[in-house]
């Protein structure tokens, strides 16, 4: 009995302490942040970009409130990008009961060494593509293509684009490069594509810059090579290429994702002459990248304008691919079941993470569609880029993923199977604007310029409409044309009027924003998209316009332009709502020179201090104080006119023309009583006329600072 007693005692305390602590846990569980770790070489250029796309995204999160007020901690684990530092990392994290996942790493073979201490916890990376990565391990996940689909993507583009039939084959001797060549070199056997030559270097070699240089002497020998696909990494491809390429080779050299990357271009800048001639050894060498932005959705755009906001710099695809990630990992925090106990909320994350396996319930990254095949993996297009001037631009031709949404591609694209992927053929077109003249009327301003576009093979380059043209706008006065391969360039000179609301309000010191703005009138942004040129005006071109540039308006200079491309949502007969590409330049002006201001404010001061003269004139003279008040008061009322006339709108100068009415009746309310007290030969108020010379210039004063800081707001 004595010991049922205790029995029930315990139970019952045991009870009291739950009943009391229970909030207290459950409040603490709710503060616990969740914790997310990211690992990489922190201290270099592919780390940062990791960091700062994953950062970028969880600061969003955080703005949207997310996760009930419970907040994200990011964890930074810095791998060095060596094997034996990531195999240390990922044993620690497996063992830290906080993390709940882990985003990284950087390399594949930082990420291979890795993987096995991984079992355990969910990773996702976005940047490493080893295909044995996620293979085998199914806590791995991959928000990138793999190496065999870009292989298969690469040879498919060499052979239905670029047109080759041959290849050479370059690649690196370690645990990841051989695998993208083998892959490569398998699939443009089965495109029917000829492999030539095949060359393989580093590995355990210590001669490393003599078999460069014996490939470079081999490959010299090949009458033709064909397209050369380097399955390089690092300095060894750079140094490969300034050992290739010099002037009057022609050589078509292509490059993996890494080849896209800041450190490829940045690598080439360091030999004196790449920087002496920009380009020497870059122009024309092609890389495909997991993401372009020129090239994406709006959200995309979106993503672009607030990495640029933030760090002043554009995003690489390692930014934007990692921002996916941290919104997978997000997605999959918030949707499982978090309940403290580390393994089972592990477990949940790893098992929602498997349920994307579809395109209906892919998450929408900035990157396209995101969902897993049954390794891990995702499956989409990548985009394809060359160099050109040390700049990586996106190629003229391109295969899109088909979006889930995308009833533009439905409707007007015939459908395409690419690497097994559902595509949309999408034209790239290179385009630029060039201003001659600008004549602003009120509403409307016309625009004397040069419009260029740069394509791919045949398009229909004049089929456009500008969202805000007066009149419709026909593409009629050809003034060049260029081809150079398959690349056509063409330029239009045009003088046309457009209409924007102006705001007047700073004037004369105000900044108007033009705009000229176009989409293509038939294809949808699945079939083309403009993209800013940022090369330049083409060379023929300038020549022509240092010949017949028109004098620019003597009212308005240009102080910036901006050229963008964005997107048009258009309804069409049958109600659905299509997406275009529509390009934009984006002008901004202000009055040119001294004359404007001094035409308007001259007068102004002029009558204000002819107004404040009135004081100064005896009170015995009442007629040449009435000739004063009503010679300003009428110049007053007609400037007026004469300005209101001139510009249409609201404006901050107004308020000059008010405060001389409010001067001059301040002045006829002080004159009248001085004038009656002098006729009745009483004594002058001599307080007021001081009065009204204190007020006067003090009104001024204060009405100028008013006008310097609105107009200076505006």
């Amino acid at each position: 009995m004595k010991k049922l007693f205790t029995i029930l005692l315990s139970i019952m305390l045991i009870s009291g302490l739950v009943f009391f602590l229970y909030p207290q846990v459950s409040l603490k569980l709710k503060e616990e942040p969740y914790y997310i770790a990211v690992a990489g070489p922190m201290r270099e250029a592919g780390g940062e970009a990791m960091l700062r796309g994953v950062e970028l995204y969880l600061e969003k999160a955080g703005r949207e409130g997310r996760f009930a007020g419970r907040t994200i901690e990011l964890l930074q684990k810095d791998d060095k990008d060596q094997t034996r530092f990531a195999m240390k990392i990922a044993s620690k994290l497996l063992m830290n009961k906080r993390v709940l996942i882990v985003l990284g790493h950087y390399s594949s073979p930082a990420s291979l060494a890795a993987a096995e201490s991984y079992k355990g916890v969910p990773v996702i990376t976005a940047s490493a593509t080893a295909e044995g990565l996620t293979a085998f391990n199914d806590w791995y996940f991959r928000v990138v293509p793999n190496s065999r689909f870009m292989a298969d993507f690469i040879t498919t583009y060499l052979y239905n684009v670029m047109g080759k039939s041959s290849v050479s084959i370059i690649f690196d001797k370690d645990l990841y490069r051989p695998s993208l060549a083998e892959n490569f070199e398998e699939a443009a056997r089965d495109l029917g594509i000829e492999v030539k030559r095949k060359w393989g270097f580093g590995g355990e070699s210590r001669y490393l810059d003599n078999e460069l240089r014996k490939i470079v002497t081999e490959l010299r020998a090949v009458e033709d090579p064909g397209a050369i696909f380097f399955a390089t990494y690092a300095e060894s491809s750079v140094r490969l290429i300034t050992l290739l390429k010099y002037p009057g080779t022609n050589y078509t050299i292509i490059g993996p994702d890494s080849y896209s990357e800041e450190w490829f271009i940045d690598t080439l800048k360091e030999y004196p002459l790449e920087r002496a001639s920009p380009g020497y050894y870059s122009d024309g060498i092609y890389a495909v990248s997991p993401f372009i932005a020129d090239l994406a959705k709006k959200k995309a755009l979106d993503f672009r304008k607030e990495f640029i906001k933030k760090y002043n710099e554009e995003p690489s695809w390692v930014s934007a691919c990692y921002y996916d990630a941290a919104r997978v990992a997000v997605e999959a925090i918030e949707t499982s079941d978090i309940r403290g106990n580390i393994r089972n909320d592990r477990r949940a994350i790893r098992d929602y993470l498997k349920t994307l396996n579809n395109k209906e319930v892919a998450i929408q990254g900035i990157t396209g569609d995101i969902y897993f095949d049954e390794k891990g993996d995702v499956s989409r297009p990548l985009a394809m880029g060359f160099y050109k001037k040390q700049k990586f631009l996106p190629a003229f031709f391109q295969y899109q993923q088909r979006y889930t949404t995308d009833l533009e591609a439905e409707i007007y694209d015939p459908l395409k199977i690419v690497c097994g992927e559902s595509v949309t053929e999408t034209h790239v077109v290179h385009t630029g604007i060039d201003i001659n003249e600008i004549s602003i009327r009120h509403s409307e301003y016309t625009i004397d310029f040069y419009i260029w576009f740069r394509f791919h093979e045949n398009f229909d380059d004049t089929n456009i409409e500008f969202a805000n043209s007066v009149r419709p706008i026909r593409l009629e006065d050809l003034v060049m044309e260029e081809k150079t391969g398959d690349i056509t360039t063409r330029a239009y000179h045009l003088r046309a009027d457009f209409k924007s609301v102006f705001d007047f309000y700073a004037y004369p010191f105000d900044r108007q924003v033009l705009k000229i703005s176009f989409r293509h009138a038939g294809k949808p942004r699945s079939s083309v998209i403009y993209i800013p040129d940022v090369l330049g005006m083409p060379g023929s071109l300038k020549e022509r316009v240092k010949k017949i540039r028109t004098e620019a308006n003597v009212q308005w200079y240009i102080y910036d332009m901006s050229f963008y491309q964005d997107i048009s949502r258009v309804p069409d007969h049958r109600g659905y709502k299509t997406d275009y590409s529509q390009f934009n330049g984006t002008i901004r002006i202000k009055r040119k020179g001294v004359g404007v201001i001094f035409k308007f404010f001259f007068p102004i001061l002029v009558m204000l201090a002819i107004s404040y003269s009135i004081y100064f004139i005896p009170f015995d003279q009442p007629g040449i104080q009435v000739l004063i008040f009503l010679t300003v008061l009428i110049t007053s009322i007609i400037f007026h006119i004469l300005f209101f006339r001139t510009v249409v709108g609201d404006s901050a100068i107004k308020y000059a023309f008010f405060t001389i009415y409010a001067l001059l009746a301040m002045a006829g309310f002080i004159s009248i009583p001085v004038y009656h007290r002098s006729r009745q030969g009483k004594e002058k108020p001599k307080f007021l006329t001081r009065m009204g010379k204190i007020i006067h210039p003090c009104v001024v004063l204060i009405v100028g600072s008013l006008f310097i800081y609105i107009t200076n707001k505006g």
